[in-house]
């Protein structure tokens, strides 16, 4: 998950607090025989440090392509009595500083959708006090250490752990060279690679879903719903998937998190939901959705149809509305405003459409009752929320875990952010991977172009990254 790099988290590495110590990526790479190619000595690290981590199973990243980003390298769990108790910052100091002051990194959280009704109930929900960490900042090419004092020796050793074990990993599956996350060559295994993609369901019997859902909007039960279709990803993947892919092509709002030693979650995210600073929150909707071109006039084309869907714009529009709802209950009267209506961002694999939202939080605003008021997010529910909710359960027939859950990072600053976890992976007990990819149903919808435009996202995680990039 990104930091937010639009924000409080923009800032100069000398305002950092006193515990961020900035280390030399290029050095700690050369100790390991390793060097920087094309991406750059930090880009390369945190890549060469996730592979590291794979063979552990012990991962802890936020942050794709591109973005500001934390890896965690020690954790402990943290009841979640604790947690949803804790208030946000509204006079500059902090409890999660307070009531946790030995850990650097803050907590970082994973919500399962399914625990995330109005009386949050955690089953599958985790939450960890990050101890130790490293934060990235790729696009200036600036990494460093977070780690209370006295364990400075502690994580430096954890890195070189990582690194060795990735070299290791590396030359038993044919080489550094071939396995170098900056490299990219054609003969680069995980590069390469793609997955066995099998529906859960078949095509007629998701259309004959996404046609349900359409007869629904016409009887008035709702006006919007985000329908999952389910994938099987199957065959050996190489060492590196998806460990380096999600750096690579993942979205800003990527996240890869060992739950435990049986279960990992990958999220390809490109989907911000919320943002707090202070008092003042944001939430960034996301809705509306093309293919992309390799033509670049054809792609930008694409892109401008997209802003002038009337179909999409009002997928956009009925989630915007309904997120200043959700505000509305821990918010400010009249502090809720809509600064971005739309705009165009172009991801690795789709355009979308996104919004924005912002309020000033009411005094005493606890985690607690943010998940009460927003949780899940509207982009991957529907309206109105509570019934469509009801119905998502009846007609996908399942529980949907963390598939369109939320990871979150609440630092000891105070500040907090948070994605929506779509285009995203669960591998349960080395089994296979299961993707979960939705889209927005409304009046107008056709459920075969649905179909296609389901396709087109999950190909983030099916796709090689070569046609990718």
């Amino acid at each position: 998950m990104q930091h937010n790099r639009h924000n409080s988290h923009n800032r100069d590495i000398r305002s950092m607090p006193a515990n961020a110590e900035v280390l030399d990526a290029r050095a700690i790479l050369s100790r390991h025989g390793l060097h920087a190619v094309t991406t750059g000595p930090v880009s390369e690290l945190l890549q060469w440090l996730i592979l590291g981590a794979d063979s552990r199973g012990d991962n802890l990243f936020l942050g794709g392509r591109g973005s500001s980003a934390l890896m965690g390298l020690s954790r402990a769990l943290v009841p979640w009595d604790q947690v949803l108790s804790c208030q946000f910052a509204s006079n500059g100091e902090s409890e999660v500083a307070s009531r946790w002051p030995g850990v650097a990194c803050g907590l970082v959280g994973i919500l399962a959708y399914d625990d995330l009704t109005r009386d949050f109930k955690p089953r599958l929900s985790k939450c960890w006090a990050v101890e130790t960490g490293l934060e990235f900042d790729v696009g200036r090419e600036v990494v460093s250490g977070k780690w209370p004092t006295h364990l400075r020796a502690t994580a430096l050793a954890r890195i070189d752990d990582l690194l060795a074990r990735a070299v290791e990993s590396a030359a038993q599956s044919g080489g550094v060279q071939d396995l170098s996350p900056a490299s990219l060559k054609p003969e680069a295994a995980w590069a390469i690679w793609q997955p066995h993609c099998e529906a859960k369901i078949s095509d007629e019997e998701y259309l004959g879903r996404a046609a349900q859902v359409i007869e629904f909007i016409r009887e008035g039960r709702f006006y919007q719903l985000n329908l999952l279709r389910f994938f099987e990803l199957t065959g050996k993947a190489p060492p590196g998937w998806p460990c380096n892919r999600i750096e690579v092509v993942g979205g800003p709002w990527s996240a890869l998190i060992d739950i435990d030693e049986a279960v990992r979650v990958v999220s390809f995210s490109p989907e911000q939901f919320i943002a707090i600073s202070s008092n003042r929150i944001e939430t960034f909707p996301v809705k509306g959705t093309i293919a992309r071109e390799s033509d670049p006039v054809k792609d930008a084309a694409k892109g401008q149809s997209l802003l002038e869907s009337a179909k999409d714009l009002a997928e956009l529009h009925m989630i915007v509305d309904l997120m200043r709802n959700d505000f509305h209950r821990i918010c400010l009267s009249g502090s809720v405003e809509v600064p971005v209506a739309q705009e165009l961002r172009s991801h690795t694999n789709v355009h979308h459409l996104h919004a924005k939202v912002t309020g000033r939080l009411k005094a005493g605003t606890t985690l607690a009752s943010l998940i009460s008021a927003v949780c899940p997010a509207g982009s991957i529910t529907g309206a109105p929320k509570v019934e469509v909710m009801k119905a998502i359960a009846e007609l996908e027939g399942r529980p949907r875990g963390y598939h369109m859950g939320h990871v979150f990072h609440w630092r000891p600053d105070g500040s907090f952010d948070s994605s929506v976890l779509i285009r995203t992976m669960v591998r349960q007990a080395n089994a296979a991977y299961e993707l979960a990819v939705g889209s927005g149903i409304v009046i107008r919808s056709n459920p075969a172009d649905e179909m296609a435009e389901i396709m087109a996202k999950a190909r983030v995680a099916t796709a090689s990254v070569h046609s990718l990039k």
